[in-house]
């Protein structure tokens, strides 16, 4: 089909703005926004978009049970304007300008499990384990919470690795861990590590040291591979075993051009569970935050609208992710025909009409509940 594929494409906007009605948060798309100030500061707008955030990810994780590891890392809501919320830039994302948000995703399915709003230095510094914690550790703690004492693998990027946060997941929360180190490498042996794998490609360094916690002696590793630059890691599990050979692509900029090739390359067990599962929430922003988002399908100056229409479309690619990852692969596209058929032609709505009707025994309603919850790896 000719041209960029979108909503648009799929489902006319007057059939749109039948849902649309149907989802609005009362007081926030029918006419003027509430000007009063709670004792937070905060409007009545930005409230009850919160609560619609903390019910969608209650939804999400009782519908959604994650495989062995837990990816955290940011997505950004595209917004330029102003509003109540805090704008951003963050660099290689589908949406560099916005609204950020930290969010946790299974790393099996790349489905968002957990998203919270940053508000700002004052406002975050309130929040769970900031008094105890910096910044960084005190969102991964918040962010898994959840999954205390299960025994699975929290991998993160350098923003959220440090060795206070590796300790923290086992003492505070149970939960192993495979972080990447740049700059909060405090009590890290980062130099050291450095100089030992620069020399050469392919080259590896290890160092592990037992650390007394409330959980009791437990050991971790810092180690290095140099590839393409040093990867150093900090975690609590893994070895420094070879894992199997993998194909990489390189690009390389050479003769006023981009020259792309492939080689093969084996890399420690921890550096390659580290690669192969650090990338869940980028999959997850590239379908719901990039050009063909749905919070792109209706243009607004509205702060609100296009943090409500982000939200929406969270659950939409959450339950794309869960289709593809329970039924079977669906494209983009095919998968916005699929939704927007069962949105027009929708039996639940016939059902509901029929058992309402007079002398109706009325329809069982079989949709899935949390009896029906799905699980990575099973």
């Amino acid at each position: 089909m000719p041209g960029w594929r979108s909503f648009r494409d799929v489902m006319t906007e007057t059939h749109f703005m039948r849902y649309w009605r149907y989802a609005c948060i009362p007081g926030i798309f029918g006419g003027v926004e509430e000007a009063e100030l709670d004792e937070n500061g905060r409007t009545a707008v930005f409230n009850a978009l919160q609560v619609l955030l903390e019910a969608c990810v209650r939804t999400w994780q009782d519908h959604w049970n994650p495989g062995t590891y837990i990816c955290v890392d940011e997505s950004m809501i595209f917004w330029r304007g102003g509003g109540e919320v805090l704008v951003l830039y963050q660099p290689r994302k589908p949406t560099e300008y916005g609204i950020e948000m930290k969010t946790a995703a299974c790393a099996e399915s790349s489905l968002c499990l957990h998203a919270e709003l940053t508000e700002g230095k004052v406002r975050d510094a309130e929040k769970e384990y900031r008094d105890q914690v910096g910044q960084s550790t005190a969102v991964t703690l918040r962010l898994t919470k959840l999954w205390a004492g299960s025994g699975r693998v929290v991998i993160a990027d350098s923003f959220y690795g440090s060795c206070q946060t590796a300790e923290w997941l086992m003492d505070e929360l149970g939960l192993y861990c495979i972080l990447a180190v740049k700059t909060g490498h405090r009590g890290f042996p980062k130099q050291r590590l450095i100089q030992q794998v620069q020399g050469a490609r392919f080259t590896k360094a290890f160092m592990k040291v037992d650390v007394e916690l409330e959980v009791g002696r437990t050991t971790f590793f810092a180690g290095g591979f140099m590839d393409k630059r040093p990867l150093l890691l900090v975690g609590s599990c893994g070895t420094s075993i070879d894992a199997e050979e993998v194909t990489r692509d390189r690009r390389e900029w050479m003769d006023g051009s981009f020259r792309t090739s492939r080689y093969r390359v084996r890399q420690p067990v921890m550096h390659d569970t580290y690669r192969r599962n650090f990338n869940a929430v980028d999959l997850f922003n590239r379908d719901c935050f990039g050009e063909h988002s749905l919070q792109m399908t209706v243009k607004t100056r509205s702060w609100h609208r296009r943090y409500f229409l982000a939200l929406l479309g969270m659950c939409e690619t959450n339950a794309m992710k869960a289709y593809r990852h329970q039924v079977k692969h669906i494209t983009r596209w095919d998968w916005l025909v699929l939704l927007s058929d069962k949105l027009i032609n929708n039996p639940y709505l016939e059902q509901e009409a029929s058992s309402s009707g007079e002398g109706s025994s009325g329809a069982a309603d079989d949709r899935p509940g949390p009896s029906r919850r799905r699980e990575c790896g099973n």
